[in-house]
């Protein structure tokens, strides 16, 4: 029974691909030689998106109450299996030269690269419309995976790492998420290089922080690229507004009539 229970769950493995699932949170050592920790990002997001803080003070908080522990390897999540949905990648703080993008499960080469380049070793923006986070959206579905394209500071080549650790050279985890359903219907302006718009977060909100280097030598502190990614939620289309205007107009004109008859 034993070997049996075994099989099954190394065929759940196979099924779902590389990466961590159902494990306990990785603690992300403090780094004091970065400009912002990985909780401070998250404090930073909420108080730029209007929210109170969560008030976090370490990694380990962080950790502790929003790592996400479950299948990372593919994001499903983000596009339910046979509809599309619009993913937005909007960029919070950088360090190298970086470039985050999507592939789907089975063709790593086929990166389809959403958000533009960021480096600086800083925050980027705010997410207002004077000042807006680096990003962009685009349409997914199915199984997906992200997909990290980095030129090391360490080696100086380019390397890209997955949110599969199959496909990565080490076959270390390179990627951690952070559930953030809080963020729910909060909106950003992001710029994607030529055009700022207004995105609007849905349930499915995640930080995503990154380790561009080899695992060793590494500081192992995933803030190298830092990215909220969210299932957008579809801006109201002109006709629709303009339908429920009508409504609202016809419903006033109604009562307001009904109020003059009985008078």
């Amino acid at each position: 029974m034993k070997k049996l229970i075994l099989t099954f769950l190394a065929s759940i493995g196979l099924v779902l691909g590389c990466g961590k699932a159902w494990a306990n949170p990785l603690i992300i050592p403090n780094n004091s030689g970065v400009p912002n920790q990985v909780y401070q990002d998250i404090n930073y997001v909420f108080t730029s998106a209007g929210l109170a803080s969560p008030g976090l003070t370490s990694n380990t908080q962080a950790a502790l109450n929003y790592e996400y522990t479950g299948p990372d390897a593919y994001w499903e999540e983000l596009a339910p299996a046979g509809s599309k949905a619009e993913v937005a990648v909007i960029s919070i703080g950088a360090a190298n030269t970086d470039t985050l993008g999507v592939f789907p499960q089975g063709s790593p080469s086929s990166i389809n690269y959403i958000a533009p380049s960021e480096t600086g070793f800083t925050t980027l923006g705010n997410g207002s419309i004077s000042n807006p986070f680096p990003g962009n959206a685009g349409n997914q579905s199915g199984h997906f995976g992200f997909a990290l394209t980095t030129v090391s500071h360490i080696t100086h080549l380019p390397t890209t790492w997955y949110s599969d650790t199959g496909l990565n050279s080490d076959k270390g985890e390179h990627m951690l998420a952070f559930y953030l359903p809080q963020l729910n219907g909060t909106t950003f302006y992001v710029n994607n290089g030529t055009t700022t718009k207004q995105i609007t977060l849905g349930q499915n909100t995640y930080l995503m922080g990154w380790e561009d280097n080899p695992l060793s030598p590494s500081d192992n502190d995933y803030k190298d690229e830092v990215f909220l990614v969210s299932n957008v939620v579809p801006a109201p289309e002109p006709m629709t507004l303009m339908l429920f205007g009508l409504g609202v107009a016809a419903l006033f004109g109604f009562a307001w009539r009904k109020r003059v008859a009985i008078a």
